[in-house]
Formats: C-alpha cells, sequence, structure tokens
C-alpha cells in the first residue's frame, strides 16, 4: 500500500481475491481458444455411438471453400444442453444433404465448363439443430477465413502446402489455410439469423437452403445473407390465394411457439382480414393440446370426408411415405423415379475422410479397429425396405396405399 492511501486492509486483503478471479477467467478463455486451435478435424467413429461431444467434419479439399452446416445429428436433450451433446443421427435434414453436397461438388468439379482451371473444395459441419452448436462451428469457419486474409507473417499455400525457405524458423503450422468463400446453411430460420449476425461482421456470405423467416429479407440488417426458398410472406400470401380461389369462408390456422410461425400466421391473418370476408381462427399451440394434436384434428376431419378407405386420417406420416414411394425405397417400383443411387462402393463412414456409405442411419468406420462395430445382416437394404419386410402383406398394402393417396392430394398421382 502506498504511503499516504486511505485503503482499508480489508479492501487490501481483497485485491488479490478479485486478481485472482479475473486472472482465472482469462486463464480459462487462454486454455479454451488454445484447445480451439489446437482440435483436429476429420476422423471416424460418430455414427458408432448414439450421441456425440466430438465436433467431426466431412470436406472435400480445393482451391475455394465452402463452408456448410449441416444437422447431422439431433439438438441435444435438457439432459445433455450444457455440454453440447448432440443426438442421434438424423436421416433426412443431416445425411442426405451431405450426401448431396458431396455429390455437388464431385459433379462441379468433373464439369469441363464450369469453374475451369479451379477445384472447388467444401468443408461440412454439424450443426445439430442448435444455436450453439451452429456458433461454434461458425467460429471455426471465422477462424479460417481470417487466416487466409491474414497477408502479414508467413502461411502455407492453398494448393501446396509446403512451407518456403526463407520464412522464419517457426516449424510447419497445424493447420492449412483455406479459402473460405462463403457458408451455406444452417437450416432453420432462428439458427441461421444468428449465425448471419456472427458472419457478416467478418463480411461471410451466406446462404440459406431452409430458412424461411421474413427477417432475413431485411437487408439493412442481414447484408450478407442470400436464400435459395421463398420467404413466409409468399406462403400467407399463398394461402390467401387459396381462400380467393375456393371462395372458402371459414379457415383455421396451427402454429408452433416461435417467432416465425407467429410472424407468418398474423401476416396470414392480416392478408385475409383485407381481401376476403373470412372467419380466421389462429392456434398458438399453448393450451391443453399440442400444435400437433391440433393440426391432425384439423386434418383428420377434413380427410376422413374425402378418404373414408382405406386410410381413416391422413397426416404427415403419408406425405413421408409418398416421399419414401418417389425416392424408390419401397418395393413398388412402377410409380418411383430414377433417383442417383445412396451407397458408394466402399464401406467408409462420412466422416472418414475418403467418401460415404450411407446405409440410412447406421454405418461403420473400418479404418478404425478400437470402435464397437454395428452388426447388420442386410446392409444393403434401404430401412424403409426393412419396416415393410417386418409387416405382414395387409400392412405393407395399407402402406403403400396411404402414400399413394399423398401423391394424389399433392396433384402428383392421378
Amino acid at each position: 500500500m502506498r504511503p499516504g492511501s486511505s485503503a482499508s486492509p480489508a479492501s487490501a486483503a481483497a485485491r488479490p481475491a478479485r486478481w485472482w478471479y479475473g486472472g482465472s477467467t482469462r486463464l480459462l478463455l487462454a486454455l479454451a481458444l488454445q484447445l480451439a486451435m489446437q482440435r483436429r478435424h476429420g476422423g471416424c467413429g460418430a455414427a458408432a455411438v448414439p450421441v456425440t461431444t466430438q465436433r467431426h467434419i466431412g470436406s472435400i479439399p480445393g482451391d475455394f471453400i465452402i463452408g456448410a452446416l449441416f444437422p447431422v445429428h439431433q439438438s441435444p436433450d435438457a439432459k445433455n444442453a450444457q455440454t453440447r451433446t448432440c443426438g442421434e443421427v438424423r436421416e433426412h435434414y443431416g445425411i442426405q444433404r451431405v450426401e448431396a453436397s458431396l455429390q455437388t461438388i464431385d459433379d462441379i468439379n468433373r464439369s469441363d465448363t464450369l469453374l475451369p482451371n479451379v477445384t472447388l473444395g467444401i468443408e461440412i459441419r454439424d450443426s445439430c439443430w442448435y444455436s450453439p452448436t451452429a456458433l461454434e462451428q461458425s467460429i471455426e469457419f471465422i477462424r479460417d477465413a481470417i487466416s487466409a486474409q491474414d497477408h502479414h507473417g508467413w502461411g502455407v499455400n492453398v494448393t501446396g502446402g509446403e512451407v518456403p525457405a526463407n520464412c522464419p524458423s517457426r516449424g510447419p503450422p497445424s493447420r492449412r489455410i483455406k479459402n473460405l468463400v462463403g457458408v451455406i446453411g444452417p437450416g432453420s430460420s432462428a439458427v441461421t439469423i444468428q449465425v448471419q449476425n456472427l458472419l457478416q461482421l467478418f463480411n461471410i456470405p451466406q446462404i440459406g437452403y431452409s430458412a424461411t423467416s421474413r427477417q432475413l429479407s431485411n437487408k439493412q440488417f442481414f447484408k450478407y445473407f442470400l436464400r435459395v426458398v421463398p420467404s413466409d410472406q409468399y406462403q400467407s400470401q399463398m394461402m390467401v390465394d387459396a381462400l380467393l380461389m375456393y371462395n372458402w369462408t371459414y379457415i383455421s390456422t396451427v402454429n408452433t411457439e416461435g417467432e416465425d410461425t407467429r410472424h407468418n400466421a398474423v401476416a396470414a391473418q392480416h392478408l385475409t382480414l383485407a381481401d376476403v370476408k373470412c372467419r380466421l381462427t389462429t392456434h398458438d399451440g399453448q393450451n391443453e393440446l399440442g400444435a400437433r394434436d391440433q393440426e391432425l384434428h384439423i386434418q383428420n376431419r377434413g380427410t376422413r370426408k374425402q378418404f373414408p378407405e382405406p386410410a381413416d386420417r391422413f397426416d404427415r406420416i403419408d406425405a413421408a411415405l409418398w416421399r419414401r414411394l418417389q425416392a424408390g425405397n419401397f418395393p413398388n417400383k412402377v410409380l418411383a423415379r430414377h433417383v442417383d443411387p445412396d451407397r458408394y462402393e466402399d464401406d467408409s463412414c462420412p466422416w472418414c475422410g475418403s467418401r460415404a456409405t450411407l446405409y440410412h442411419s447406421t454405418w461403420e468406420c473400418t479404418n478404425n479397429d478400437e470402435l464397437p462395430k454395428l452388426q447388420d445382416e442386410e446392409k444393403g437394404q434401404a430401412g424403409w425396405e426393412r419396416l415393410l419386410r417386418s409387416r405382414d402383406p395387409g400392412e405393407q398394402l395399407r402402406l403403400l396405399e396411404r402414400a399413394k393417396l399423398a401423391g394424389q392430394l399433392l396433384g402428383i398421382l392421378e
């Protein structure tokens, strides 16, 4: 204590404690940053366990890299939210989008007219349909982009991978510099908004493939965001156009809790009241019945009048069955469209560094003997084919009939 200082002994004794608290916080942040810098990418084993805390990536090297955020796993439950332990594998929203991205990059690189003399690469990360995980993975993309933009000091050529001889003697770098040109995803509108707020600080473009929130159309706040799907505003207008076309006088809307669905329902209500004289009832999914029960109740009430036999209801399960039939996953191939096979010749998993074999939600990693192997006698058979095989013939016909009715309702089948 300085001479003449008026600080009391109690305050002097408290000063080291305050310094240690601040120092320990800085130490923890430094350790976290060091672990993030030393994290190694790739590896096997994501599919051999039902939940995962590891952050695996699937990538194709190239001169220019596109980042992608796909929900390969389910979001963490309440028990694992603090540790951000992701849930089970998501086949449709996750694995199939990974497969489609890898195939698209391969097709572009094989083309003689698209991007000549340039190799396009991709780095796919798992967002788990969860905001904290998506933001964590976005930070990895940002770190790569900053490394590629850093012109001072020394680095590694993206294609060569060798350190020039005249560089300072610092040893080889721990990771290659990647020319990140943009990020695709994530899927959820709410998560996309948070990721965009982070990416636009570093001028990184973002393209949404399923984010439909109207807020993302505001270029004043989301300057670096583009999307390939229409906004919810057009969905609201479409519902009003349907009312006018069929001269309906009563509609009932069901929306789950959330900003996106609430804004969509309110927009539809405003458009309806402005254009037609119609009674509109809105359910926000917060009463005694869940939103899913309300939806089924409304759908089933109208569907039973149109299709009394053999199905007694029509819901999202029927639509999913139709998609399965359309994609050729049912034994009945008469109505199935031609699609590219979703299985590769090798037996590697999507995160094994080579290429992926999609056995729907199960696969093996052949290059790691320490991992437990998944035993499956019918690997070459699709999951829904196995499901149908486990049913009796009558149940198989009922499932296929419901899929057919879904196609008729969508106007695809006559």
